[in-house]
């Protein structure tokens, strides 16, 4: 637990954006710790949490073995005593199922040896239907395609060398779910990547920087809108990524943006981050961090969404969003970004018109949805006053006469008043005069308003 009444002390500085930011990186990385093996090779510190730096579920089955041991590689067993991880399955596009092993052998030459044996090489053939697809000193990637007239499948088995390592990596697809060859060689590189980095953290040793990453998840889609009616609270979040370690993610360089529509990009940081403090101290943020990843789920209601990215200006009636852009950047200089659409809900509308039929019409409607209307918080007043209740009394009157009758909408309710004189609608509004005026709310918490002048002396 990080103090928060540290926290909010700090808040008062007065370069709030800046410290606000440093106090970001402070409550990420405070306690993060770059683990460093010596003695590699071989690596013998395996854990279940290395699953989450190739994007496993470190919960989800594994293989965990730090004593040197013989073990299967491409179903032969390791010429030496190796230690071993295996990862849990990964899906890393929602159409495979990946599984990688990394066996750390106790020297590197003893690796390649085990690597170039001609028996473990020669156990790849290729085939009209099995193909490399490929061929490196370093690396290989072997593919598998098989068709018929219900299934097509495809998988490849991968290994990499790198620095007293193995690296295996099996994949394939469910069955009907077809991919090509190009798919295969992206997911092998990118996984070939993460491990080479999990082995760096773990030997200390100083690889390639990657860029920070930044991605945000929602339980639906963006737009936010979906949900607004049945469910109130919003749960989004933010996961940052950087493969070389989240230590290398310098969040004191973190900057959130907002665009709305048509004009240029407006930096909210310090309202951002003031907010997020808030959020942080009364429960609706928390925040799970591995050795790579930083994960910030929000779970906050329309009200304090608008909040954090300072909604300045009123909801416009027709369709929009805000593009908000989050961007930070590592120790070495490279940045990461990410924009997504947060649509927080347009407002209702009310009108008032007359049609060819000389009919007074009242249409109350929500581009969003119907049900976003709260018509618990319409009224209706004259001069300000609240006539809210003789109003539906009336309407309930008139119908009964079938002077005046309701006609639902997919977006809202029309109220249409079989008037044909100024005078009958007079008589309505009991002979009164001043402004006439219609309110409502909707459940994001916008409102509209309508009012007319009425002269019936």
């Amino acid at each position: 637990m990080f103090s928060l009444n540290f926290l909010f002390t700090f808040s008062r500085f007065a370069h709030v954006h800046a410290h606000l930011l440093k106090l970001l990186c402070f409550i990420v990385l405070s306690s993060v710790a770059m683990n460093v093996q010596s003695g590699c090779p071989p690596v013998s510190n395996w854990s279940n949490t290395d699953a989450t730096a190739l994007g496993g579920d470190p919960l989800g089955y594994m293989t965990v073995d730090n004593t040197p041991r013989l073990r299967l590689l491409n179903g032969a067993y390791t010429s030496v005593s190796v230690t071993w991880f295996g990862s849990p399955a990964i899906h890393p596009d929602g159409h495979w199922s990946v599984r990688v092993n990394i066996a750390s052998y106790p020297s590197k030459a003893g690796a390649v040896a085990d690597f170039n044996d001609p028996a473990r090489l020669n156990s790849f053939s290729e085939t009209s239907t099995a193909r490399f697809l490929l061929k490196e000193t370093d690396r290989w990637l072997f593919g598998m395609f098989k068709t018929s007239a219900q299934t097509a499948l495809y998988s490849f088995r991968g290994y990499a060398l790198y620095e007293g390592n193995i690296i295996e990596i099996d994949a394939g697809t469910a069955p009907g779910d077809e991919t090509g060859k190009d798919a295969a060689i992206e997911i092998f590189l990118n996984l070939i990547a993460k491990a080479k980095n999990l082995i760096n953290s773990k030997c200390g040793i100083a690889g390639d920087n990657s860029a920070p990453a930044i991605r945000l998840f929602t339980e639906k889609s963006a737009p936010f809108v979906d949900g607004a009616v049945n469910n109130p609270v919003v749960t989004w979040g933010i996961i940052f990524e950087d493969i070389d370690s989240i230590s290398d993610i310098d969040f004191a360089t973190l900057k959130i943006e907002k665009k709305l529509i048509e004009q240029d990009y407006e930096d909210i940081s310090g309202v951002f981050m003031v907010k997020f403090l808030e959020l942080l101290n009364s429960g609706n943020v928390t925040m799970e961090k591995t050795d790579n990843r930083l994960t910030v789920t929000f779970n906050t209601s329309y009200q304090q969404l608008r909040e954090l990215i300072f909604e300045a200006f009123p909801p416009y009636a027709y369709g929009y969003a805000y593009d908000m852009r989050f961007t930070v950047s590592d120790a070495k200089g490279s940045s990461g970004v990410a924009t997504a659409p947060f649509w927080l809900g347009r407002s209702p509308s009310i009108i008032v018109f007359t049609n060819e039929e000389h009919q007074y019409i009242l249409e109350i409607y929500d581009w969003d949805q119907k049900a976003d209307l709260r018509w618990d918080t319409f009224m209706m007043t004259l001069d300000g006053i609240d006539f809210t209740g003789l109003f539906l009394d009336q309407i309930t009157k008139y119908m009964a006469s079938s002077l005046i009758r309701l006609e639902p909408t997919g977006i809202g309710l029309k109220t249409i008043f079989d008037f044909d004189s100024k005078e009958r609608l007079c008589e309505f509004f009991f002979d009164a005069s001043g402004q006439v005026g219609f309110h409502i709310t909707d459940y994001h918490g916008y409102s509209d308003s309508l009012e007319y002048p009425l002269n019936c002396k």
